[in-house]
């Protein structure tokens, strides 16, 4: 399994490669090469080195518009490696409608922002606590071939 992280210090980054790892250990071998910074170009040559390796069967990044890349890297490397991501985009949600990518971990970007607003406000103006005081999941969820289409109008318009 190859990770690839886009961003150093982004949030979310840390429990993603824990994560990754962590399920590499159980599958198999693990390969986690490191970029500092959004160098996308560059991304795609060190894809295209590394994926020729047919021993990776599986790839994950850590971002959809990374994963784009990779796609077209792991294309021109004629890897057979099936690919996967976290979060979503408009032009990622088409990959998994095609079958190019995999599944996509939808971490709801915009229902976790809203819902904490929304939250905050209803608690200061109705002394409401939603949740009972417990933890509120909005997600994640997986987007895979057999609900991508339901979700497909939303990533369009960004809200997924």
């Amino acid at each position: 399994m190859q990770r690839h992280r886009r961003q150093a210090g982004r949030g979310a980054g840390p429990e993603r490669r824990r994560g990754t790892r962590q399920h590499a250990a159980l599958h198999g071998r693990h390969d986690h090469p490191r970029r500092a910074g959004p160098d996308l170009l560059g991304h795609r040559a060190q894809w295209r080195r590394g994926r020729q390796d047919k021993a990776v069967d599986a790839v994950i990044t850590l971002d959809a518009q990374v994963a784009l890349v990779a796609l077209q890297a792991l294309g021109q490397a004629h890897s057979q490696a099936k690919l996967s991501t976290f979060d979503t985009n408009a032009a990622s949600i088409a990959k998994i409608k095609s079958g190019a990518i995999r599944w996509a971990v939808d971490q709801q970007p915009y229902l976790q922002g809203y819902e904490a607003v929304d939250a905050l406000w209803l608690y200061l103006t109705n002394g409401n606590v939603l949740g009972g005081g417990q933890v509120v999941l909005t997600g994640p969820s997986f987007i895979d071939a057999s609900n991508v289409s339901k979700v497909a109008q939303y990533a369009a318009r960004g809200t997924r």
